[in-house]
């Protein structure tokens, strides 16, 4: 497993968790840098995993999902700014990514 690093704003991350050709994307807060990742790398996206609801983390999801199908995890509250996750999640909650 690799974890990669995408500068996002003047002062953000996003992370890119990599396993087996695979891609979860941690708050992704802008496409961009995303979608050039993805594709330099020639990954597969997998799913988005969102930590909380602040534009600065969720501001690029519209814009991932335009490209790639994958499974949205995060908070219930994301409905409330037109993001429909697949699977809620709260803080008590863990869950497995790639597993072989």
């Amino acid at each position: 497993m690799k974890i990669h690093q995408l500068r996002a704003f003047n002062d953000n991350f996003i992370f890119v968790v990599e396993k087996n050709g695979l891609a979860m994307v941690v708050d992704p807060g802008d496409a961009a840098p995303v979608l050039e990742f993805l594709v330099k790398e020639s990954l597969k996206l997998h799913s988005i995993l969102l930590t909380h609801c602040h534009n600065d983390h969720i501001g690029g999801v519209k814009g991932i999902l335009k490209y790639y199908e994958a499974l949205v995890l995060g908070p219930a509250r994301l409905k409330e700014y037109g993001i429909t996750p697949d699977h809620v999640l709260d803080k008590t909650q863990s869950f497995e990514f790639a597993q072989t």
